[in-house]
């Protein structure tokens, strides 16, 4: 019974951070642009800054790779 309880709160946990995933997904996604936009603005210059999501994306792959590396996510 205690397996059973300790998977359903696994499960729960895995959807609370998906949830939460998800939500600051949508946030960056919408007001990224805006709000993390370079430092030389929106001129001839600026087109090829990163946009919201891909600082979001490479924030990710980095903690991916600490994670991967240090050991969390690899189980060794």
């Amino acid at each position: 019974m205690a397996r059973v309880l300790l998977i359903l709160l696994f499960l729960m946990v895995i959807v609370v951070f998906a949830a939460i995933l998800v939500s600051f997904w949508k946030a960056a996604y919408r007001h990224g642009p805006a709000a993390m936009r370079s430092f030389t603005g929106t001129s001839e210059a600026s087109l090829m800054a990163p946009t919201a999501l891909q600082k979001v994306a490479y924030l990710a792959l980095i903690l991916l790779l600490l994670g991967i590396s240090t050991g969390w996510i690899g189980g060794m």
